[in-house]
């Protein structure tokens, strides 16, 4: 079944034109053969022309269908760029903008006719249009690296921080090969991920401010309790007061544990090492388990 729509863009294709133009020469030689030279040398002429023609047309006809089939395919290349959240930024070996996706417009605050086609340089950075795409590009220039990829291996990962504007960007930087496997050009994927820091930054404030406003009186209650066990007490007193000093113990070492996380998300945490007392260490974590195990009627032991 003829795909009607299809066959009228070949005929509107730049092959099928040149097409017709070599199709009016040959009508135009034809005619002139009819005038100049006998029926004979006419016909061999007009069927060698209708020969090249027949080649021409059915070359052009695959040349048309192979450059409508790219043409479609880079129209979708284009809007998947278009459409996605992180911007999209291409450029040559000379540092020209060939690509400037809209997510790339609204993290740097340009428009494509601003950037696109324009050579960035160190120099650059003077603009203040161009300050925070100009630091992307050269990342030396950055006021504030974090690399998350090692060096000289791509796709190279970094994170960039800005303080004016407020800007957190993860950037993601990948070589674009020639036939030659030499490099043409650069992509880099930008992501802005400045509400997202900011969030963790508040939940990790948060944690902070709940955990010391815990712990002052978790130790005043475990203080209470450790002074109980030196009052005169029976056996099933002990027991309570023990319990209650090892839950408290317990909520503290939890609430140290979230000053930890924390420190983690900050960089801030480190390793301390040190030697302890094995069988003390199980037994401290026995004797935390104890109250659950006493509830559900388990009984727990080291041996």
């Amino acid at each position: 079944m003829f795909d009607f729509k299809k066959i009228k863009e070949y005929m509107k294709s730049p092959e099928m034109r040149i097409f017709w133009l070599f199709l009016f020469l040959v009508f135009l030689i034809l005619i002139i053969d009819i005038v100049n030279l006998d029926l004979f040398w006419t016909s061999i002429s007009g069927a060698i022309l209708a020969s090249v023609g027949i080649v021409m047309f059915l070359a052009n006809v695959n040349s048309a269908k192979a450059n409508l089939s790219l043409r479609a395919e880079k129209n979708r290349v284009e809007n998947i760029i278009a459409s996605m959240n992180d911007g999209v930024i291409i450029y040559d070996p000379e540092f020209t903008i060939q690509l400037f996706n809209s997510a790339a417009e609204t993290i740097f605050n340009l428009r494509p006719f601003e950037i696109i086609g324009k050579k960035l340089s160190p120099e650059n950075v003077r603009d203040p249009k161009t300050e925070i795409l100009t630091k992307v590009i050269f990342q030396s220039l950055a006021p504030l690296v974090i690399r998350q990829s090692a060096d000289g291996v791509y796709p190279q990962v970094v994170d960039i921080s800005f303080e004016n504007p407020k800007l957190e960007l993860r950037v993601t930087t990948d070589r674009i090969l020639n036939d030659g496997g030499q490099p043409a050009g650069f992509l880099k994927i930008v992501r802005d991920r400045t509400r997202e820091v900011e969030l963790l930054k508040s939940k990790s404030d948060f944690i902070t401010v709940a955990a010391h406003q815990l712990r002052t009186p978790l130790s005043a209650v475990s203080w209470a309790l450790q002074s109980l066990q030196n009052e005169p007490l029976n056996e099933s007193q002990k027991e309570l007061a023990n319990t209650g000093l090892a839950a408290s113990n317990n909520l503290l070492k939890i609430v140290e544990d979230l000053l930890n996380v924390s420190r983690i998300e900050e960089g801030k945490f480190g390793y301390d090492f040190k030697k302890i007392d094995l069988i003390q260490f199980l037994q401290s974590a026995l004797d935390q388990a104890s109250p659950v195990a006493k509830e559900y009627q388990v009984r727990i032991s080291l041996f």
